[in-house]
């Protein structure tokens, strides 16, 4: 019997749009528990199914597309850099006192990173509309907040009996003040109070930027002051400021600012006045500022406080890479605490506390010079696309990408935060700007002879 082609061309159709519907869903999912104490293997898991789907996905796609399209994404600078990270990682790996740690650390914050972003941007530069970036971030938000606020509440309404409480800090709690400043860190359900601040970046940046678009409803207004909110409570002051930084960076991208904007500026500054006023100040402020304004920063150190202990690291530790800068000392933090104690003593904290300068410490300056290169193009890349059309169909996307962007590597300039489920996060989410971005630019430079797909 001769076969119907129409027969096979509906199974296809169909097929990809199940496919589809699979990657949509892992897409939201991941997005949604990577603040979430998961584990290494959940994340291992979710990672490997969504490249799957991804590649499969990209399988039912129109091969001539992809034939264009690989060797144009290859030649591309944010890959270039990519890749040659990876290169440079996977060379440490010979210099470690423990190789076999290394090359953990490699596969999973280098190498299945670097596939996941790939796949992703792949993806989205043939079929962008696989993905609602809008309704995911939404999601992942909402599902977010009512774990975080409802385990507060209990936390605070019933404090004999917390849920997922980790006992280390039991004895610390004697106020309301207490448990709700120590909920970020000490709450077993979340992936470490640095992480939450840091998808909290994410989050917040799509907010502010619909805020500066005055495309935000009552909801989404009430979503933002709650995240505002959640993020005060981490205490995590490098977050607070870098999202400040970057709801006022939202106001001058879209040359305006909103009511929104100034509301949320405003009841985040109130609330951290509040609770400095409240007699709660300790939490934000815990340092002796007039020592260290002085100069003083040995004496400032002596009484307490992370400024005083972090100036010391950075000078510490950069004074060892410089001794040695392009010598790499294999990857991983547990390397600085096991191997270099001598340091970490001199120091006062167990690793870098920035991210270029843990880099450069794990690869030697190449290494972080090779990280800020890649930014730097990532960056240039979305910001060209947002320039040539601000009003387009995916402007909201590089603005909320560049926004998260500076917010999260702000914060990561006064911590290690691209690593575990935050490097992951961030690969995975600025995936999907890159993608669109690299379409643009390669339907705009010849979109009827060489990039023929369809829009």
């Amino acid at each position: 019997m001769p076969s119907n082609p129409s027969i096979f061309l509906n199974m296809a159709h169909k097929q990809k749009i199940q496919t589809s519907n699979i990657l949509y869903f892992l897409f939201v999912t991941y997005l949604t528990v990577l603040p979430f104490e998961i584990g290494p293997t959940g994340r291992y898991i979710l990672s490997f199914l969504l490249i799957a789907v991804a590649i499969r996905l990209l399988s039912l796609q129109k091969k001539e597309n992809l034939k264009i399209l690989l060797p144009e994404l290859i030649g591309l600078p944010v890959v270039v850099f990519l890749l040659l990270l990876d290169i440079i990682a996977a060379v440490s790996i010979i210099f470690s006192p423990d190789p076999f740690y290394s090359t953990a650390v490699y596969f999973e914050e280098f190498f299945l990173n670097s596939i996941l972003f790939l796949s992703i941007v792949t993806l989205m530069a043939t079929t962008p509309e696989v993905i609602d970036w809008q309704q995911s971030l939404r999601i992942a938000n909402i599902v977010f907040l009512i774990v975080y606020i409802g385990v507060m509440l209990q936390w605070i309404l019933f404090p004999s009996h917390p849920l997922f409480q980790e006992r280390s800090i039991a004895s610390e709690l004697h106020t309301r003040w207490d448990r709700l400043f120590a909920f970020g860190n000490g709450c077993t359900l979340f992936h470490g109070i640095k992480h939450t601040s840091l998808f909290l970046t994410l989050v917040i940046s799509f907010w502010a930027v619909r805020a500066a678009q005055a495309k935000l409803s009552k909801t989404g207004m009430t979503i933002f002051l709650m995240d505002l909110f959640a993020l005060i409570s981490t205490t995590r002051r490098a977050a607070s400021l870098a999202v400040v930084a970057g709801i006022c960076a939202s106001s001058i991208l879209f040359r305006h600012s909103s009511r929104y904007l100034k509301a949320a500026l405003l009841f985040f500054g109130a609330l951290g006045i509040f609770f400095v006023i409240s007699g709660n100040g300790g939490y934000f402020i815990r340092e002796n500022w007039h020592l260290l304004l002085h100069g003083e920063v040995q004496k400032a150190r002596d009484q307490g406080g992370s400024i005083p202990l972090r100036i010391n690291t950075y000078k510490v530790f950069s004074e060892y890479i410089m001794e040695n800068p392009f010598k790499p000392n294999g990857l991983g933090r547990k390397l600085i605490k096991e191997y270099r104690a001598d340091l970490v003593k001199k120091a006062g904290l167990i690793h870098g506390h920035n991210t270029f300068l843990n880099f450069a410490f794990y690869m030697g300056i190449q290494g972080a010079l090779t990280l800020l290169c890649l930014i730097i193009c990532q960056a240039r890349l979305l910001w060209q696309k947002w320039r040539e059309e601000p009003n387009g169909e995916y402007a909201s996307l590089m603005a909320v990408s560049l926004i998260f962007m500076l917010m999260f590597w702000a914060t990561n300039m006064f911590t290690d935060g691209f690593c575990h489920g935050s490097a992951t996060m961030y690969w995975l989410f600025t995936g999907l700007s890159t993608g669109v971005a690299i379409r643009h630019r390669l339907t705009r430079r010849d979109a009827a002879k060489t990039y023929a797909l369809r829009l």
